[in-house]
């Protein structure tokens, strides 16, 4: 079963639509709406046509200082197919209601072999069995001439494999050089290789798109193939869907949170670090976190060691149960703020706004699992005095969420 996608409707009295779904299936109805300055009471309701049965209510609203709410519920058919779903606004009629989307999504696994995708900020997971609703047949790449957009796309198999590759054969006229295959592995995106799959084995896939200059707006069509050596095993329509309009450059920060204490040590190269911050400024971040510490002992500072990662620090790690990856070369310890530092204005980042630093410790926390806390105000300036001006301003923090 296919994602259901209805047509936007703007009457704030409501709908209803009639929909035709699996018999004894789950779905997920998902909704995204706006209402600006408004508090609202939501009804959706789905009920079964022929008997009437009222198999899901949902009174759903949200308050006036969240003009955007995305919301979303389950429910279960009965053995009919023909269903009612009706969207009305029970407390507020006056709002000025818009409707970004309706969803309903089957909730039922995949069998069998096949491709599927979903956004990339849903986390692959290679042991999780993935949603019907989720198998492709084309992955659409839509964005402004010079914008950077990227897509995840798996695969299930259905028998055992030797060498599962992920091959790109772009539109006409676009340089293979614009697109990159990268593997999904746990938090980081090494680059793809062929890999060995067991019957009902998954494999994911992030794959950018860069446009270079030559790109024209319209619609360009290519190819994604699925390849056990040299067989096809699944074929996918790639299209590019650039609309005829430039980026600016952002004059707000554009950043993500970054910070190696949940990366393991072997993913901590210098080339790999470069390529960390190399890999934001291509996706439009002009800027970035820093959780490097340079506080030795609360008196001195070494701008060459990230006191964060000392062996006293690690201890009270271990003694308070906290998170601590793998790091067995002391690869964050030896990383310094002024390498970071380096690293970051070497990429791009920081040029025009401050990096978000916070220098926590657990020794900061006496009776916390945590490393939240703030460094010694009169160091803390004494490292100001030292920032090399070459370096991104830091606009430091003391409290996270």
């Amino acid at each position: 079963m296919k994602n259901v996608l209805l047509e936007r409707d703007l009457n704030p009295v409501g709908f209803e639509k009639i929909l035709r779904l699996a018999p004894n299936s789950r779905y997920e109805f998902r909704m995204a709406a706006y209402a600006p300055g408004y508090g609202l009471d939501i009804q959706a309701i789905i009920t079964e046509v022929a008997g009437g049965r009222v198999v899901s209510r949902q009174d759903i609203g949200w308050f006036a200082f969240l003009p955007r709410t995305e919301f979303r519920f389950e429910f279960h058919t009965e053995p009919t197919s023909d269903y009612r779903l009706g969207l009305c606004i029970a407390e507020g009629r006056e709002a000025k209601l818009e409707i970004e989307y309706i969803a309903l999504n089957s909730l039922e696994p995949l069998t069998g072999q096949g491709a599927y995708t979903h956004s990339i900020m849903h986390r692959f997971d290679p042991e999780t069995v993935p949603l019907a609703g989720w198998q492709a047949e084309q992955i659409v790449f839509a964005g402004a001439i010079n914008q950077t957009t990227a897509r995840m796309l798996a695969f299930q198999s259905g028998a055992a494999y030797e060498a599962i590759t992920l091959e790109v054969i772009p539109p006409d006229s676009i340089p293979a050089t614009c697109f990159e295959v990268r593997m999904i592995r746990d938090q980081v995106l090494p680059p793809a290789r062929s890999v060995a799959l067991a019957a009902e084995g998954r494999v994911g896939w992030w794959i950018t798109f860069e446009p270079d200059g030559s790109l024209t707006p319209g619609i360009h069509t290519g190819a994604l193939r699925i390849m056990d050596h040299e067989t096809a095993l699944e074929e996918l329509t790639l299209i590019l869907d650039i609309v005829d309009f430039r980026l600016p450059e952002p004059d707000i920060a554009y950043l993500q949170y970054h910070t190696e204490r949940y990366i393991s040590g072997e993913f901590l190269t210098d080339s790999l670090r470069r390529a960390y911050y190399e890999d934001m400024r291509r996706h439009g971040m002009n800027t970035v976190t820093v959780y490097n510490n340079p506080d030795v002992n609360g008196t001195e500072f070494d701008l060459d060691h990230n006191w964060q990662f000392s062996s006293e620090e690690l201890e009270l790690r271990r003694r308070r149960n906290s998170a601590n990856s793998p790091d067995p070369e002391n690869r964050k310890f030896n990383y310094g703020l002024a390498q970071e530092m380096t690293l970051i204005a070497e990429a791009g980042l920081g040029g025009s706004f401050p990096v978000l630093w916070l220098a926590g410790k657990m020794a900061y926390s006496e009776d916390r699992n945590d490393w939240w806390g703030g460094m010694n105000a009169v160091l803390l300036k004494e490292i100001y005095r030292s920032w090399n001006p070459k370096w991104a301003r830091p606009l430091y923090y003391v409290i996270d969420e």
